[in-house]
């Protein structure tokens, strides 16, 4: 009964937060498109499906710059929508996110895309125990010229509950690149 609880409050808060740009964060960096719900400034050549050549990312752009879904490395190859997702894995182990806001800003001065990711919480329940903690993810790089790639150092930062948090000032910038995947986006063939 507790498990059933937890979950339909978590799809509760699911429904009120998610991979969404606020007003404040579109008017700091005027000089930058964002994840704008209020008009069509995110460049068409953005929009789709992108997959990182190692750590399991993919992340899908809408035409308003909005991050529609993605999925993060973490764990069992979950695709997490916004808001985020509760799901049973092999062997009764059941893990839930809750995500928290998402931005992408991408500067067409420098063609540079920055991405932001924050799992405000996650928990996985094993036989034996569970784990919980929170991420944030930033992706920044370069989109090339041809706008089919996307060169990234990402940094990911992790805070499991109980454990001394890890120092910032040592997490070292790992690099990805990003490809644009050809296939369907809102419905339509890119």
């Amino acid at each position: 009964m507790k498990r059933i609880l937890l979950i339909a409050a978590g799809v509760f808060f699911f429904g009120l937060c998610g991979c969404q740009q606020t007003e404040e964060s579109s008017s700091s960096n005027p000089g930058s498109l964002l994840s704008d719900k209020s008009g069509n400034l995110f460049p068409e050549f953005l929009v789709g499906t992108w997959k990182a050549d190692k750590a399991r990312w993919i992340l899908t752009f809408e035409s308003d710059g909005s991050i529609s879904s993605f999925r993060h490395f973490v764990g069992m190859d979950i695709d997490v929508g916004e808001g985020g997702l509760s799901e049973e894995w092999r062997d009764g182990i059941v893990a839930t996110y809750i995500l928290g806001p998402c931005q992408a800003v991408y500067t067409p001065a420098t063609r540079q895309l920055d991405v932001t990711i924050i799992i405000e919480y996650f928990n996985i329940d094993f036989p034996n125990g569970q784990m919980g903690g929170d991420f944030v993810d930033y992706l920044k790089g370069p989109v090339s010229e041809d706008g089919e790639r996307w060169t990234v150092n990402w940094l990911s930062y992790c805070t499991i509950e109980g454990a001394v948090p890890p120092d910032p000032n040592k997490i070292q910038p790992r690099p990805l690149i990003f490809k644009k995947i050809r296939n369907e986006v809102q419905g339509e063939n890119q």
